[in-house]
C-alpha cells in the first residue's frame, strides 16, 4: 500500500453500515482507527474541519432529504489535506458515478456488491490514485513558479548574497528563427521553442540548481540557476549546448534540424536591474552570431577606466575660484571667455574701415499701379464689392429679393449689394 492509513473516517447515516465498514477495515488494516459521524445525530464535519490527522474518508453519496455526499465533497475538496475519499451508495447510477469522479472521487462502489476484498482493492486504488494526483499539482505549482515571467525578472534584480557563488543567466536564442518562419510558419517556431526549452528545463530541473525558466522573446529563452561549486561555468554550457545539438526535433514525422547560440552571464558581472543583465546576454548572442552561430560564450565585463581617465573633482570654497582663475590665466588669449580677466599684455590696435567713398544709391521708385489712390495718404477706403460695383451686369438682381432699408445696412447674405 502506498501509504500507511492511520485514521479512517466513515460519514453515513445508516448504523448498520458503519459498523460493517468498521469491521472490514478492522480486517483488512489492524492498526487504522476509525471514526464514524451519524448524520442524524451530529451531523457532518464542518467546513473548518482539520484533515490534517485523517488518512481516508469513506462517505455515503445519499445522507437525507436535502444534502448529498457530493454537495459536502464540492466544499472540502479545495482544503489543505484533504484525504481521498471513497464515496457508496444504495441506489446509484452510472451518471452519479460519472459526477463523482468529476468531483474529485477516488472510487465508487455500490453498497449491494460490497466485500472485504473489493473494500481493500478501493483502498489501495484510492490511496495511489490521490498520491498521483498530489504529485501532478506539486509539479504544476512548481511549473508556474518556473516559468512565471514576472518572477523570474524579479530573481534577477535580487542582490547577490555574500559567501555564495553568484546566479547565472543563460539567454538561449534560436539561430534558424525566421528561416523556421519563411518556411514553416508561426506554429513550428513557437513548437521548437517549446521543446528546446522542455530540454532546457528538465536538463536543471534539480533542488541544488533552483533553476526558473521563461520565454524572453519569440526566438529566445531564458533560464536562471545557481551553479554548482564542483562545475564550471565552462562546463555547464558545453554540457546544455551539447545536449541540445543531440536531440533533433521532430515535427509531424519529419526531423527540423537546428542550431542554438548560448550567452551566459553572472549576475555579479552585470548591473542591478534586469535590464542591464538581459542587454549584456544579448550583447553576448549578437557577437556568436556574428561569427557563425551555434555556439556558447560567457560575457565579460569592460575593464574599468585608468586612473589618467578619471577626471579630479572640482575643488570646493575660496580655492574654487583661485582655481578657476589660475585655469583662465593658463589659457591662449584666443581661448579666454569675454569676461576673462585681462591679460598685461597690451590689446593689439583696432583699424577703422575705409568708409566707401560712394554712399549707397537710393531705392527705385515703385511705378504706378493705375490706381488714383496710390500713394494717398488720404485716400478714402475701398469699396465694397468692388467686383460687383464695377461689373453690374455680371451679376444682376433677382427679382424676388427685397431692396435695402434706408439708413441701415443689410445683413442678409442673399442681399446682391
Amino acid at each position: 500500500m502506498a501509504k500507511p492509513i492511520k485514521r479512517c473516517l466513515i460519514i453515513d447515516d445508516d448504523e448498520s453500515f458503519r459498523q460493517l465498514i468498521t469491521r472490514y477495515i478492522n480486517l483488512i488494516l489492524p492498526d487504522t482507527i476509525v471514526e464514524d459521524a451519524n448524520q442524524a445525530v451530529g451531523g457532518p464535519p464542518p467546513l473548518d474541519f482539520d484533515w490534517t490527522g485523517c488518512d481516508l474518508v469513506i462517505l455515503d453519496y445519499f445522507l437525507n432529504a436535502s444534502l448529498t455526499g457530493l454537495d459536502l465533497l464540492n466544499e472540502w475538496k479545495n482544503q489543505e489535506n484533504f484525504p481521498p475519499v471513497i464515496m457508496m451508495t444504495a441506489a446509484g447510477s452510472e451518471d452519479i458515478a460519472v459526477r463523482a469522479m468529476k468531483t474529485g472521487v477516488q472510487d465508487y462502489l455500490r453498497k449491494q456488491n460490497l466485500t472485504r476484498e473489493k473494500l481493500r482493492q478501493a483502498i489501495e486504488d484510492a490511496l495511489k490514485s490521490h498520491e498521483k494526483e498530489h504529485e501532478r499539482r506539486l509539479a504544476n505549482t512548481q511549473n508556474n513558479q518556473s516559468f512565471n515571467k514576472a518572477l523570474f525578472y524579479k530573481k534577477l534584480e535580487q542582490p547577490v548574497e555574500k559567501g555564495r557563488p553568484a546566479p547565472v543567466f543563460f539567454l538561449i536564442e534560436l539561430d534558424q528563427y525566421i528561416e523556421l518562419g519563411e518556411d514553416r510558419g508561426i506554429i513550428v517556431q513557437d513548437s521548437l521553442l517549446r521543446h528546446l526549452a522542455k530540454i532546457t528545463f528538465d536538463s536543471f530541473n534539480d533542488e541544488n540548481y533552483q533553476a526558473s525558466i521563461t520565454r524572453m522573446s519569440d526566438a529566445t529563452i531564458g533560464l536562471l540557476f545557481n551553479p554548482q561549486a564542483d562545475t564550471s561555468l565552462e562546463q555547464e554550457l558545453k554540457k546544455l549546448s551539447d545536449l541540445l545539438a543531440g536531440d533533433a526535433y521532430e515535427y509531424e514525422d519529419e526531423l527540423i534540424p537546428y542550431t542554438v547560440s548560448i550567452g551566459a552571464v553572472r549576475l555579479s558581472d552585470a548591473g542591478n536591474s534586469a535590464s542591464d543583465v538581459i542587454r549584456s546576454a544579448r550583447t553576448t548572442c549578437k557577437k556568436i552570431r556574428e561569427h557563425g552561430g551555434n555556439d556558447y560564450a560567457i560575457y565579460q565585463p569592460e575593464k574599468t577606466q585608468s586612473s589618467a581617465g578619471v577626471k579630479k573633482p572640482a575643488p570646493a570654497g575660496d580655492d574654487q575660484a583661485k582655481a578657476a582663475t589660475a585655469k583662465e590665466q593658463d589659457k591662449p588669449a584666443s581661448d579666454r571667455g569675454r569676461y576673462s580677466q585681462p591679460s598685461s599684455a597690451p590689446a593689439p590696435a583696432v583699424k577703422d574701415k575705409p568708409r566707401p567713398d560712394t554712399e549707397k544709391p537710393a531705392p527705385a521708385a515703385r511705378p504706378e499701379s493705375g490706381n488714383p489712390h496710390h500713394g494717398n495718404p488720404h485716400r478714402e477706403p475701398p469699396i465694397r464689392n468692388r467686383q460687383r460695383q464695377l461689373h453690374p451686369k455680371a451679376n444682376p438682381p433677382a427679382p424676388n429679393r427685397q431692396p435695402h432699408k434706408q439708413g441701415r445696412r443689410c445683413r442678409k447674405k442673399t442681399c446682391w449689394k
